[in-house]
């Protein structure tokens, strides 16, 4: 008992410290937030019996919660998955105590790329099933707890028959938030939802794995509730929805390439090496389009362009390439073997009076002066004013 006496008071001074903080979610804005809202730090629990710890992660101001973990002295025991980003996800995660003594609960919040948030504390006094040992009853009373304890066995057991046995309504409890849907199937129309911990009776079940039920309200995936027997549950081939990741490329929904690469595949284009008709005539394979013909960037066929002869020098023409072809430089230039202009010798000198304007003439032939002030021609084949 001193023992007993002494970790018990350890455990409520630390229950105390982290009932201060551990409830608190964190306040950095880049983060999301857990919270444990119960069971509340310091309580008492009993070994080797279920324990469900209600959590809550937010992000308000973030992309959104995906996931929740439950760790129980710093090791991950269960984790509750959201199936997308939400601003608020709520779950019930439950675990077995194994062994007496204090014990550290702490929940963690995840974002879809791994930010998680400051984990969520609180302490707990695990204990035998039974604290102090009950005192010897009287066998009127054991006699009476006997015949008590029958009466309740009787009540349970025909209880449980009502719900789960043939003839009776099935039920289900659900351990998450769950969305209803208006038909079986992750694509179809959300119409309302499911508590946590919210009893429902199911009606029909789908003949197909994984399976769903319906209720009252439309149909529910089977996973987050906790079902007993559902034998006496109708089984029907109810469809579902059409969907972009369903493995069916559907005119129905508007499915096309690219926008549902999961369903439609690839867009095909010019350059992914399929000839598609009809706008392609060939894509990087010339051979389909036959003799003398290419393939162009554009994946159509062209005929090939035959390419220009070669210059000859010496055929009279200038081609590409040529300066001249038996002619064609200047006058002090020559056209040589490779029909370019090279120079040739030196200029012969200007003879005055031929008729010519040569280099260092103004004008050829001189003339008399006809006029005073006049321009003309003179004997040096120069331009001067007649005097």
């Amino acid at each position: 008992m001193a023992r007993r006496a002494r970790w018990m008071v350890t455990l409520a001074l630390g229950a105390a410290l982290l009932a201060a903080c551990g409830m608190l979610a964190a306040e950095d804005s880049g983060e999301p937030t857990a919270t444990i809202l119960s069971p509340a730090a310091g309580s008492t629990v009993a070994v080797n019996e279920p324990v469900t710890v209600q959590a809550q992660g937010s992000d308000p101001d973030g992309p959104g919660v995906v996931r929740l973990d439950l760790q129980v002295d710093g090791v991950t025991v269960n984790s509750f998955e959201a199936g997308g980003p939400q601003e608020t996800v709520a779950a019930d995660l439950p675990f077995t105590p194994t062994a007496e003594g204090a014990v550290s609960v702490s929940v963690v919040a995840f974002r879809e790329d791994g930010t998680a948030s400051q984990p969520a504390v609180v302490a707990l006094s695990v204990v035998g099933a039974t604290s102090e040992s009950p005192e010897p009853a009287s066998e009127e009373s054991s006699s009476d707890s006997e015949e008590s304890e029958s009466e309740e066995s009787s009540s349970d057991s025909e209880s449980s028959s009502s719900s789960s046995g043939s003839g009776g309504a099935v039920t289900g409890t659900a351990n998450e938030l769950t969305n209803i849907r208006v038909r079986p199937g992750p694509g179809c129309e959300i119409v309302g939802q499911v508590q946590p911990g919210e009893t429902v009776t199911f009606v029909e079940r789908t003949t197909w794995e994984p399976h769903w039920y319906r209720i009252d309200e439309g149909w529910v995936y089977n996973e987050p509730f906790t079902v007993g027997d559902d034998s006496s549950v109708p089984r029907v081939n109810e469809q579902g929805c059409l969907y972009c990741g369903d493995g069916i490329c559907s005119d129905e929904i508007a499915e096309v390439c690219d926008e549902c690469t999961d369903d439609c595949g690839v867009c095909p284009y010019c350059g992914d090496g399929e000839v598609n008709q009809p706008s392609e005539e060939c894509d990087g394979d010339a051979s389909v389009c036959g003799d003398g013909y290419t393939c162009t960037a554009s994946c159509g066929c062209q005929e090939e362009e035959e390419e220009p002869p070669a210059p000859t020098c010496g055929d009279g023409n200038v081609d590409p390439g040529e300066e001249c072809d038996g002619g064609g430089c200047g006058v002090t230039e020559t056209c040589n073997d490779s029909c370019q202009c090279e120079p040739f010798g030196v200029a012969p000198a200007a003879k005055c009076g031929n008729g010519v304007v040569e280099a260092g003439e103004e004008c050829d032939p001189p003339g008399a002066c006809l006029q005073s002030g006049q321009q003309a021609c003179n004997v040096a084949c120069q331009l001067s004013i007649c005097p």
